[in-house]
């Protein structure tokens, strides 16, 4: 019986542990939402309250900030 309730104290805080770090590591970035748009050929970002439809093309982008980037540029491999 004391497994019990040892096992559902560490499921807890498992699951608190879990919701708190999803919090600060995604939902706390300022994610923006791009939809294809036909007529400029090129993503445009989506305003608050639009309805994204399963035909639409979205993609998700998060602005990463380069001022701390070293002068000779960071290589993307």
């Amino acid at each position: 019986m004391l497994n019990f309730f040892i096992y559902c104290i560490v499921f807890s805080v498992g699951f608190f542990a879990g919701s708190y770090f999803k919090t600060v590591l995604f939902e706390g970035q300022a994610w923006k939402i791009y939809r294809w748009d036909e007529n400029i050929f090129g993503f445009r970002q989506v305003p608050i309250g639009a309805t994204l439809h399963r035909s639409d093309r979205v993609i998700m982008a998060l602005e990463v900030p380069t001022e701390q980037f070293p002068k000779e540029g960071v290589p993307y491999k």
